[in-house]
């Protein structure tokens, strides 16, 4: 009798200790009891092999680098607006200028102090390719082209106090 209740209070214990560590998991956010527990993978310590485009995907994205950079003269950026495509392209400086119309084949000069937001879109809503550079000291020449790449249309850009030119 003795060694039967021995058995009955460790089985008791056992029983209690398989709960005690399902609630654990629950709460610590693990998966509900009666799923298998999946082992990870360790984290890879290698960088890539940049030929594989399955393991470019698993990267997680990274803060934008700036497409251009740009210091202001005397507090202010020339932004010279150059457009290359065939049609015409709407634009505003946010808080600068209202929205005006760049014709086809020309350029126009805008000027603002950082931080500077442009806004632009084709009259036709296509997409648009964007080059921005500094020209010279204080002057970024943005160059606008058609492009059929969803991956490089943008609708703004933003010069920062640093001068960081951002396309978004």
């Amino acid at each position: 009798m003795n060694g039967t209740v021995s058995r009955l209070i460790v089985l008791l214990f056992a029983i209690g200790g398989v709960f005690t560590s399902l609630s654990a998991i629950a709460l610590a956010g693990g998966p509900p009891p009666g799923k298998p527990v999946q082992p990870q993978a360790a984290p890879a310590t290698t960088q890539p092999n940049s030929t594989s485009n399955s393991e470019k995907e698993d990267i997680p994205p990274q803060f934008p680098l700036p497409s251009a950079r740009v210091g202001a003269v005397n507090g202010v950026v020339m932004i010279k607006l150059i457009n290359n495509a065939n049609v015409p392209i709407q634009y505003q400086l946010i808080g600068g200028t209202r929205e005006e119309w760049l014709v086809k084949n020309s350029t126009i000069e805008v000027q603002g102090s950082p931080p500077i937001t442009l806004t632009y879109r084709r009259q036709d809503g296509g997409l648009l390719l964007v080059r921005p550079k500094q020209a010279s000291p204080g002057v970024l020449e943005v160059e606008f082209e058609v492009t059929n790449d969803f991956n490089i249309d943008t609708k703004s850009l933003n010069i920062t106090e640093s001068g960081s030119v951002f396309l978004n």
